[in-house]
């Protein structure tokens, strides 16, 4: 993991913590147009994913993405998760979990979809903890009986 140096930013070391520091990337350069087949993928299973709880996962892929660094890193790393069963039918099915919970549309939701092909509305790491602790509120996404650990 590449550090920023105090003198380049401005900013000290204790802003960036290693303890916390998922993942760092340096923007290398901007694209003219909006690229928009990325999609975010899970070489396991459906029956390795956890649902409806917090779990650590890994081998994501990131599909279609130009810059084979950022694949590479996103691979070798495991991240907390909060899944949600969408429809795999639908591309823009993991917005209704968004839309269910009244979140704002910068929150950080993605569509993932498993080997086995199954489609998940996802979010990482403080995201998932916050559905963590609304998931009671996610009981139309699937028969399992949602309860908050929280309460």
């Amino acid at each position: 993991m590449q550090r920023i140096s105090q003198d380049k930013s401005g900013r000290g070391e204790e802003e960036f913590p290693e303890d916390f520091i998922n993942v760092y990337l340096r923007i290398q350069s901007w694209v003219d147009e909006r690229i928009n087949n990325i999609s975010l993928q899970s070489n396991c299973p459906s029956s390795e994913l956890k649902f409806g709880e917090l779990s650590l996962i890994d081998k994501l892929s990131l599909i279609g993405h130009p810059q084979s660094d950022v694949v590479t890193c996103l691979r070798q790393k495991k991240l907390l998760t909060f899944l949600v069963p969408v429809n795999k039918n639908k591309l823009s099915s993991h917005w209704e979990v968004s839309r269910t919970l009244n979140l704002s549309p910068l929150f950080g939701l993605h569509r993932l979809v498993d080997a086995s092909e199954e489609a998940y509305a996802c979010a990482f790491n403080q995201d998932a903890l916050l559905l963590e602790a609304l998931k009671w509120r996610l009981k139309k996404f699937t028969s399992t009986r949602f309860e908050s650990s929280i309460f």
